[in-house]
Parts: C-alpha cells; structure tokens; sequence
C-alpha cells in the first residue's frame, strides 16, 4: 500500500503547478423570514474560516432585513392611516415586501447569490424593485473586490450605495457596458445611459456568462434595467479577469451535467468508501470524485483510510486488510489540483475515452520484482484524478483497461459526492 502512495506521491511533483481549483459548496435550501420574503440561504456543514465567515455575513443580513420590514411595516401602516387605507387581505403589511433569492454559482472559487426586491412599497408614491447580488471568494470568506477582478485598461471605477434594506451595493462604473446597454436599449432607454452607469456584476452558472444590470436607475427608466449576459469573449474584451471566466466555464460545466440527466439517482458508493466521506470534505476542497463500481475482487475490500488531504488534494485507499502492507491492498483514489504535468506525459500511458468527452490514460498491470497496480488518470476543471486498481496480472489488457475505465466513468458520471 505504501508503495502506491509514495508513486502517486513523486508522479504529483514538478516545478509548473496547475492554477488552484476550489471545490463546488452546498447550500442549505432557501427559507422565508415571512411569506414571500426569502432569507439568504447558509452554506451547509461550514467547515473552513472561509466559509464560516460566509455565512457570519449572511446570517448579518437576515438580522438586517428582518429590521428593515420592521422599519416597513410601520411606515406602510402610517401611510395607511393617512390615506385611509384598510389593511386587509392583499393589502396586509405582512404584503408590502417581496423578496427572490437565487443561488446563481456555488463554485469553484466563487459563491454567488442574487436577491431580487419585485414588490417594495414601504409607503409613498411608487412601489420599488431592487437587485442585491452578493459574490463571495471562497478563499477568503469575502465580499468580492470587482475593481480586484477587472483590468486597468478597462478604465472602470468603483461605485457604491444602498438598496432597499439599506444594504451597501457594490458596483462598477464600466464604459463598455455602458456602450453595451446604449446600443441595445430602446428607443425610449438610451437617454438613461447617456451618461456614467453603475452595474452590478454576477456570475451565472446556468447561462455560463456573467450578468451585469444596471443599479440606481431613476424610478422613472427604471423599467430600463434590462441586465447584460456577457459572453466570456464578451467579458473578456471588457477586461473581466480570466479566472473568473475560467471558473463560469467550470460551473456551467457542471450545471448542464446535471441538467441532461435530472432525475437520474446518484449510485450509491461501496461501504467502505462512504465511511471516509465526512472526514475528506472536512479536510479537502476539491470536488471529490469516487467510483460506484468496481471490479469484483477490488469490491471486496472493507477497509477505506485517508492517506492523505489539504485543501488541494486527497488520496483514499482501499485495502482487504489494515497494517498489511502492499499484500492488504486493494485501490486507491486521488485527486491533485498542483500537478505540475498532464497525464499524457506519463510513460507507458494509453489515451481512452471517458463518459462526457473526458480523455483518461490508462496504464496496465506491470511486474518486475512485484506486480505494480493498473492506473487510470484525467484531468477534469484543472483537477488531475487518479484510480489505482490492483488487478491480476493474468488478466489481458484489454479486460484491465475495460475495468479500469467503468470505475473511472462511473466516479465522473456520478459527479462530486
């Protein structure tokens, strides 16, 4: 067992090491602080300061709004009173604010939730509608710096203010968007954006692109806050930094997955492997992939340990017994997002197809002084995967790379665990 560790150990080393990948998170499902007003939504299991910090925010502005409907419940009912309006029915305080949570992008790197304002009417002549988009680094538990995220040449600016709930907006002055808005607005919007326009700037996972919308429109064009979905070609002659595209790619990846296969139900995985799943997410955040099956001899193990895990990687064996040395084991599954080579590097590899237009590299069981196991690796959202499988050496290659491509199809089809 040691042995296979140590060689995915070196095979990982080198001096050009691939861009950090972060894992995907999950998000608790969304609840109401009241009819039609959505709470933002925590982070489940938490496990990193990052992510606690996070959710110590989004927990601030659920304390915050729920003051704030406080604030406009007593202004509508003043209101009320003075123009002799019966608060009754649709007209009832608990209805004089509607508010939409969604959850745009949960990785990688970034954490992205929009709350849309449809219906504020606090008292006054007109009812209101807001956009608050909050983008988090998963890194570092913050609020992101969209100045941080956007090149000089681009000649943005940061812009700020509040919201409806009294939160403060941050948004950005970008000539070309504003280009962008003027040449596609109607006839009666482009007096709006004659002038310097602030937008708020959000990923989307599911469009792939990022939304920009324009923020603190007079309520009078206000109708003409029609948000911009930026291509990555787009976004990038805009000047948008190229690991925020590169993590939109990854997460629209990901979404359309799971979309083309809806109601398809997740493969349970061996025992022995669901019993070290809690302890590697608390430890690792990449996306941890891991087979649903796998050859009948390697399927008998019931030993799962964690050899290894960080932030960037983790390595899994399996073994048929504990403390037994190379003779006790039985797989091993790893993940590295500093690889400093591709797979295809590696000697004595072969190029195979996997499920959904992965390319693996497989490599059979090979004996000199002891038999090493069959290798399969591949690179999927900058991640570099590993399966170890120990097979018999009297089984033909082609049955070797058979096997070791179901386990690894069925690790990427089943998707992070």
């Amino acid at each position: 067992m040691k042995t296979a560790i140590v060689a995915f150990a070196v095979l990982m080393s080198g001096s050009c090491a691939l861009a950090r990948a972060q894992g995907f998170v999950s998000l608790e499902p969304i609840k109401q602080l009241r009819a039609g007003v959505d709470a933002w939504p925590m982070i489940a299991n938490a496990s990193t300061p990052a992510e606690q910090q996070v959710n110590a925010l989004l927990h601030r502005l659920n304390e915050h709004m729920v003051e704030s409907l406080k604030d406009c419940d007593g202004n509508y009912r003043d209101w009320a009173k003075q123009v002799d309006q019966p608060l009754t029915g649709k007209n009832a305080v608990e209805y004089d604010w509607e508010r939409t949570i969604t959850v745009t992008m949960t990785g990688p790197r970034y954490l992205s939730i929009v709350a849309v304002d449809e219906y504020v009417f606090c008292g006054g002549a007109h009812p209101n509608r807001d956009t608050l988009a909050m983008v988090f680094d998963l890194n570092t538990g913050r609020s992101v710096n969209w100045m941080n995220l956007i090149s000089k040449s681009s000649n943005a600016s940061a812009y700020s203010d509040t919201n409806s709930d009294g939160t403060r907006v941050g948004a950005l002055n970008v000539p070309a968007l504003r280009v962008m808005s003027l040449a596609r607005a109607d006839e009666e919007c482009k007096e709006a954006f004659r002038n310097p326009q602030p937008y708020q700037v959000w990923p989307d996972a599911k469009s792939g692109t990022l939304k920009a919308e324009p923020f603190g429109l007079p309520h009078v064009v206000a109708a003409c806050a029609n948000d911009l979905a930026l291509t990555a070609d787009e976004a990038r002659g805009v000047g948008f930094d190229e690991t925020l595209l590169s993590a939109i790619a990854q997460a629209h990846g990901q979404f359309s997955a799971k979309v083309m296969s809806p109601t398809k139900p997740v493969p349970s995985l061996p025992t022995a492997l669901a019993s070290v799943l809690t302890e590697v997410k608390a430890k690792s955040r990449l996306p941890l992939l891991l087979p649903s099956e796998l050859p009948g001899s390697v399927s008998g193990a019931k030993y799962a340990v964690l050899e290894t895990a960080s932030e960037s990687e983790y390595a899994i064996s399996l073994n048929y017994e504990l403390d037994a040395g190379d003779s006790g084991f039985a797989a091993l599954f790893a993940a590295n997002a500093h690889a400093g080579y591709g797979p295809r590097e590696l000697p004595n590899v072969e190029e195979v197809k996997l499920s959904r237009g992965l390319v693996g590299y497989f490599r059979p069981v090979s004996c000199g002084g002891s038999c090493a196991p069959a290798n399969i690796w591949w690179e999927e959202n900058q991640v570099l995967y590993q399966i170890q499988l120990k097979l018999s050496s009297t089984l033909s290659e082609d049955d070797q790379r058979r096997l070791a491509i179901t386990a690894a199809n069925s690790a990427t089809l089943a998707g992070p665990r």
